[in-house]
């Protein structure tokens, strides 16, 4: 079988997995947006305002007042204008998944030197996290969790490699996933530090590759950075906004609270004590993976084995935030993060337990040399993908009608430029509605969240 073949036999295979795992979304495409609560509304609202109002001097060089920019719709707009919404919002979403799977494949096969088995497991371990699913439900820039193996195999083909092109490949992705999560970016950027500390080997145009990225980076969020430097700017939410979207340390082994088979005795046993929502209090890793680990670990390689190890302690340690949570009790025990919240950067970070995004890519990289150096049977590779899914097993997916009523046609024909919408000052979802109800009667909502 060919190159080309095989790449697109593993999309494929992802694609169905991705298809099987969330059959309501393709069920409901063009009536329903995958997705729970008030988020999804309001990128179905930014798609359209991003298109309507665009300035592409506002949106990518800085102009403008200061002011948070979120960017996070502009390298999907290309569905949006091809299918509209809500297909696509559902057709950006099912690619969630299928990058994330593929993106992990690549880099995974990459570390392996083969691109087998091995690295299709470590992919759709990834592809299904829980992690993943829950930020799936409405965090539209935090569920693409794909760009950063994609980064890293990138990185990886540059370094081994040289040239420009795969170091102009590399600085587009970190470009993308600034714009997709810039969260993800200031722990993209951590990472590549102890990277650079660890292996001391980086590609000879790193440093004008970098600088390039920066500057395209820096121009379109100028305005949230001068918004960063006023006195008592509204980014700086406080160490109890820090602590309440912080990881607690069993949720890493909790299962889901929307797992399909045993949700409701997770969340009556543990996971109602966790703080924050459902998406930011979901970090489970799987136990078949951390079993497989405890036992069979002794062949990974020991210098991949270290340092991811060390990526996953790392991180798992920042996701914790400033205090220590165990099961939903404050331990009082002070966390580094609780040290270094005052640099620049991180003083913003409304949900420092995104931070196990990179525990994440870890566990799921480490999982894969497990398989990679122990597993040879298809019967048992068989197994253990059927387990996988079965321990991150999420049907029913939550879906919400992405119709609106009736009466904001009405709306349209009467006089005035404002609408007040009293459900819209107290309720969240109501006020997404009301704002994506804004591009239907054309005025102004006031009063609303």
């Amino acid at each position: 079988m060919k190159n080309y073949q095989r790449q697109l036999l593993i999309i494929g295979l992802y694609a169905l997995i991705a298809v099987v795992m969330t059959w309501p979304v393709i069920a409901h495409v063009t009536t329903h947006v995958a997705g729970q609560g008030g988020d999804p509304y309001q990128t179905l609202w930014r798609f359209e305002e991003k298109l309507q109002a665009f300035n592409w001097r506002v949106e990518f060089l800085g102009q403008g007042e200061p002011r948070l920019v979120n960017l996070s719709v502009w390298p999907w707009m290309w569905a949006h204008v091809l299918f509209g919404e809500p297909a696509g919002y559902n057709v950006v979403w099912l690619l969630s998944f299928v990058l994330s799977g593929y993106g992990m494949y690549l880099l995974a096969g990459e570390l392996f030197k083969k691109y087998g088995t091995s690295a299709f497991l470590a992919g759709l371990m990834y592809m299904l996290l829980p992690f993943h699913v829950a930020h799936s439900f409405g965090h539209f820039g935090a569920m693409q969790v794909a760009w950063i193996p994609l980064i890293i195999w990138a990185f990886l083909r540059w370094q081994r490699s040289g040239g420009v092109r795969w170091g102009a490949v590399t600085g587009l992705l970190v470009i993308i996933q600034a714009w997709s999560e810039h969260h993800y970016l200031l722990w993209l950027l951590i990472f590549g530090m102890i990277a650079l500390l660890y292996f001391r080997t980086w590609p000879k145009q790193w440093a004008g590759v970098a600088v390039v990225t920066g500057i395209l980076i820096l121009l379109p969020y100028w305005p949230t950075v001068r918004l960063a430097f006023q006195p008592g700017n509204s980014l700086e939410l406080g160490s109890d906004q820090t602590t309440r979207f912080s990881a607690d340390l069993l949720s890493y082994v909790t299962p889901a609270a929307f797992h399909s088979l045993w949700s409701g005795w997770v969340r009556e046993l543990i996971s109602w004590r966790f703080t924050g929502n459902v998406s930011e209090a979901t970090h489970f890793v799987g136990w078949l993976p951390l079993l497989l680990l405890l036992f069979f670990h002794q062949q990974i390689p020991a210098r991949q084995k270290k340092f991811w190890v060390m990526i996953t302690l790392v991180f798992l340690v920042i996701s914790l935030g400033p205090r220590l949570y165990v099961g939903g009790f404050e331990t009082h025990l002070p966390l580094p993060y609780a040290l270094l919240s005052w640099l620049p950067g991180l003083a913003a970070v409304r949900a420092v337990g995104r931070a196990g995004v990179f525990v994440m890519v870890a566990v799921s990289i480490l999982f894969g040399w497990v398989v990679h150096t122990q597993v040879e049977r298809p019967r048992t590779i068989g197994l253990v993908a059927g387990l996988l899914a079965l321990e991150f097993l999420f049907l029913p997916l939550p879906m919400q009608s992405a119709r609106l009523s009736a009466a904001y046609d009405f709306v349209q024909t009467l006089p005035g430029k404002a609408v007040v919408e009293l459900p819209a000052a107290t309720n969240y979802p109501a006020a997404s509605r009301a704002l994506l109800a804004s591009h239907v009667h054309g005025k102004e909502v006031v009063a609303s969240i």
